[in-house]
């Protein structure tokens, strides 16, 4: 695993458990239609597309730089799919470990959340080419550096996330269950969904200490900015999460035979 490069991560969370993510969100209010930050008629006349997808911000870290002003973090319809987010996360940081011996030493330290994006895309959605954030310099000096997860949550044949990697695009498949972890200041799009077909993600973007073993890249952009808040996690407990008041019913119960994917 290179903190510095695009790292896939298959099979990240079980069957049964990105099931219970999936009716959530697709149940969840507070959809916003994006647009590339222009009007809809705008976007529309200019891309021949009805939209870039509807995003649902569930977490925005207000210390930060605001995208949605009107984000209630303790808004109770968000926060089951904030305990999501902090599940996918650990897991996430579960595999950037660097193996010494019979210990494994974590890649990516002293994490904390910027925000929780949702992303729905349907067959006429049009995913833009951007950067969800540029690595900066603080008013102390200091490299902040952050980093983007991006979480499947259904199945959408030849559908996924364009990421441009050293100068080639790589197409990450929409796998169920799969993620993509890369610096926040690679570029990336997300493509439209099939006809009759649906994509839906979670994006979480954060930053983090980097084992010093990595080289940093060059920033290539500075600006004066507020240092890291305190930590900010979801805290979550393995044992308890198939009794969260969204249990799969009889007709979505999957083989346990069948779940056992690794983490």
């Amino acid at each position: 695993m290179n903190p510095l490069e695009v790292n896939m991560m298959p099979e990240l969370v079980p069957k049964h458990i990105n099931q219970l993510m999936h009716k959530e969100l697709i149940n969840s209010s507070r959809w916003s239609i994006a647009t590339n930050n222009v009007s809809i008629n705008k976007f529309q006349l200019s891309n021949n597309k009805t939209d870039s997808g509807m995003i649902l911000c569930s977490y925005e870290d207000k210390d930060g730089p605001i995208n949605f002003k009107d984000t209630d973090n303790n808004d109770p319809s968000l926060q089951q799919l904030n305990f999501y987010a902090g599940l996918v996360l650990d897991l996430a940081l579960q595999r950037c470990v660097q193996q010494a011996d019979i210990e494994a030493w974590p890649i990516l330290s002293n994490v904390n959340i910027l925000r929780n994006f949702w992303n729905y895309y349907h067959h006429d959605s049009l995913g833009t080419w951007h950067t969800d954030r540029d690595w900066w310099i603080n008013e102390d000096g200091k490299e902040l550096q952050s980093w983007s997860l991006i979480y499947y949550l259904n199945d959408a044949e030849d559908c996924g996330t364009k990421i441009q990697e050293n100068g080639e695009e790589l197409l990450v498949p929409q796998v169920a269950g799969d993620a993509v972890l890369f610096p926040s200041n690679f570029e990336h799009a997300g493509t439209s969904a099939n006809k009759n077909s649906h994509r839906c993600n979670l994006n979480i973007l954060f930053t983090a200490n980097v084992m010093k073993s990595f080289t940093k890249p060059i920033v290539l952009e500075t600006s004066p900015t507020v240092g890291l808040v305190p930590n900010t996690r979801f805290e979550y407990n393995p044992y308890l999460i198939d009794n969260f008041h969204d249990p799969m019913d009889e007709s979505q119960a999957v083989d346990q035979g069948e779940t056992d994917a690794t983490i």
